[in-house]
């Protein structure tokens, strides 16, 4: 197991964890690896060969989770509980899976239980059956969060978006379509004004009166 990080200098939990990493490291030499001084180079080739992307934060407690994101962008299969940007990304069993078990008790140790329950059972009876014993289906769902990624997440979905749904005065046949259109998870019939190759790398300016051009 190959671990790195840093912790806040302010994030006592997150120093008591890299401490505990680093006497792992020390005691179990052949089995656990910590890698020291991360950084952006680190964290590449981290990214590069991890297959499982693995996120359980405390909801509603996750800022964004562009980590996720990045990871996503990359081919990584995301594990995660359905917090920030997971409710607008990946599909459970098509660009990831998801943990979305909401506990009927109402503390925060009922929620923690419910979600490691969830967990293994996902981990054991979905992700590990399907890295081990069908690798096609792992490889198209490593598309699938490529795509999704790639897309969902990007500046010009999000200037595209601005622009049609605050300035263009445009009616969606549903009211499903302008839901999923606003969540992300359908993407808009939409020709740009000039060619991909003449959009001088995607960057959009706006002129109201003369509408989006590259």
């Amino acid at each position: 197991m190959v671990f790195s990080g840093k912790a806040h200098p302010e994030d006592s939990i997150g120093k008591e964890i890299i401490k505990s990493l680093i006497e792992m490291d020390r005691k179990y030499r052949d089995s656990i690896v910590f890698l020291e001084n991360y950084n952006m180079e680190v964290a590449r080739m981290l990214v590069r060969g991890c297959d499982l992307w693995l996120n359980n934060p405390k909801r509603p407690m996750e800022a964004s989770g562009t980590s996720g994101m990045k990871a996503a962008i990359n081919g990584v299969l995301n594990l995660s509980i359905v917090d920030g940007w997971v409710g607008e990304g990946p599909q459970h069993g098509v660009s990831g899976w998801l943990i979305n078990n909401i506990a009927k008790g109402e503390s925060n140790l009922d929620q923690d239980k419910e979600d490691l329950k969830a967990l293994y059972e996902i981990l054991t009876g979905e992700v590990i059956q399907t890295y081990y014993n069908d690798r096609t289906r792992w490889i198209d769902m490593m598309l699938s969060c490529v795509d999704m990624a790639h897309w969902q997440f990007s500046s010009q979905r999000m200037i595209r978006e601005y622009y049609d749904l605050m300035y263009q005065e445009e009616e969606f046949r549903t009211e499903g379509e302008m839901d999923n259109y606003q969540a992300g998870q359908t993407r808009p019939a939409v020709t740009f004004e000039k060619p991909l190759e003449n959009q001088r790398e995607n960057v959009f300016v706006y002129g109201r009166d003369t509408g989006l051009e590259s």
